[in-house]
């Protein structure tokens, strides 16, 4: 599910702390990138996403990413990147894919060629692996 700008707003709190743990550790962490990413949440370049589902007979945060528009500068190949996520607990495969047919869905109606994301946790690449997506380009960085 997509937060609102207001939720967005609501929970900043637990949304910067989520940020602060899982930024990719090729970006920036300081309150002047923290208030960048809000100030791009709230004016729609951004978004905040949750996974919920039912647990126990009431609704259960499963899991937080934060999505952005990326535009390569040469070929202006719009995508949606997924550059945080956060799992709070073991994720049900029939939450993933759902989660993920929503983004898809909501990429496609913003004009996106792909949906992009990187990580190193095996349990993410087996379920998006699951679910169709390309898992085999590796990411390479040096420090500068």
């Amino acid at each position: 599910m997509r937060l609102t700008n207001n939720q967005v707003s609501h929970y900043w709190s637990d949304i910067k702390a989520h940020i602060v743990y899982t930024l990719s550790p090729t970006m920036e962490t300081s309150e002047e990138t923290l208030n960048s990413i809000l100030e791009n949440l709230l004016l729609g370049q951004s978004q905040a996403w949750v996974i919920i589902g039912e647990k126990e007979d009431a609704a259960n945060i499963y899991a937080m990413a934060i999505t952005t528009f990326t535009v390569e500068g040469n070929t202006k190949t719009k995508n949606l990147l997924i550059y945080s996520l956060h799992g709070y607990q073991f994720i049900p495969e029939v939450l993933w894919k759902d989660a993920v047919d929503k983004m898809l869905e909501f990429a496609k109606g913003q004009g996106c060629y792909k949906v992009l994301a990187y990580t190193k946790v095996k349990r993410i690449i087996d379920v998006v692996k699951g679910l169709g997506a390309d898992t085999s380009v590796t990411l390479i960085s040096w420090e500068v």
